[in-house]
């Protein structure tokens, strides 16, 4: 949000659900507050119900301010999305200038699995938004980006593989637990570029796709999201990730990449990441905070150099 002509800022949120923060305590979810690119000495914990909650205060009143939130805590496979809470702001003043100046371009990003160390479990106290890959590659940039992530999904087929929708059909969800939730706002916001990681869970756990099948499945996959966009296929730069924590899906995503040039899809572009090493990983080979950093980098330089920025 950005704010202007205040010093403080107070929100009013409504949350449903207990998760334990340690010592005995329980919070209802844990945030990271951000102002003016400047993560704020405390997270803030919420409990269940309705509660006002200080955001930032001690603002100079003659400067507009960004402050955003990232939530500490992600849903874990299968696990159920509650209907967003209404939030009610006690003051707020829009700089409608410097949010538009701020928006120097936008990435839609599909990915599994924010960020977990041990334990494995999901743990609000060490998962962290604010700290993973597309997080610190958008705030570099200064891009507004749309992240889907869901732990143990996959392309064509589930980490699970007979448990739950895939990707495609979480994307085109408001609610990704809600079937028939469809999203209506595609050509509200439009991206500039499409960042696609999935086969990891698809190639895993003793099941692995046909090549041709999944090549089809990602074809499908980026024919639907360029229609529901409303853009032709050579308008829209698509970026499809490979790795860091396994490269068993590396032939598969590089077929896909010619399915879709023979599609009209010619601005593909395969970003390949190194697998992660020991200091680079977290839980069941997920990436720690060192890893995150690291993919960062390395998806950010092709972003870039791709789309100018």
């Amino acid at each position: 949000m950005e704010v202007a002509n205040t010093s403080r800022v107070v929100v009013e949120l409504t949350e449903t659900r207990s998760w334990p923060v340690g010592e005995g305590r329980s919070a209802s979810c844990l945030y990271v507050v951000v102002v003016d690119g400047e993560v704020a000495t405390d997270a803030l914990a919420t409990q269940v119900g309705t509660s006002k909650y200080v955001l930032a205060s001690k603002l100079e009143q003659s400067k507009a301010h960004r402050i955003e939130l990232f939530k500490r805590s992600e849903a874990d496979y299968n696990a159920p999305v509650s209907a967003p809470s209404p939030v009610t702001l006690e003051r707020i003043g829009l700089d409608r200038e410097r949010a538009a100046a701020a928006d120097r371009g936008r990435l839609d990003h599909v990915r599994v699995r924010v960020l977990e160390t041990g334990p494995c479990t999901p743990n609000i106290e060490i998962e962290s938004a604010w700290e993973t890959y597309w997080r610190r590659m958008c705030t570099r940039f200064g891009a507004q980006c749309m992240v889907l992530a869901w732990s143990g999904r996959g392309l064509v087929t589930n980490y699970h593989a007979t448990e739950g929708a895939l990707v495609p059909q979480l994307a085109n969800r408001t609610l990704a637990s809600v079937a028939g939730s469809d999203y209506r706002g595609w050509r509200e916001w439009i991206p500039d570029g499409i960042f696609v990681n999935l086969g990891t869970n698809d190639y895993c756990c003793g099941h692995a796709p046909d090549a041709v099948d999944f090549a089809r499945g990602y074809l499908d996959f980026a024919q639907r999201l360029a229609g529901k966009y409303g853009v032709g296929p050579s308008a829209m730069p698509f970026f499809l990730g490979v790795g860091p924590m396994t490269m068993a899906y590396n032939q598969s995503v590089h077929l896909a990449a010619e399915m879709m040039a023979s599609a009209g899809f010619d601005r593909v572009h395969v970003v390949k990441q190194a697998l992660l090493t020991p200091a680079e990983t977290g839980c069941h080979g997920h990436p720690n905070v060192v890893g995150h950093a690291r993919m960062a980098d390395e998806i950010g330089s092709v972003v870039g150099r791709v789309l100018g920025w």
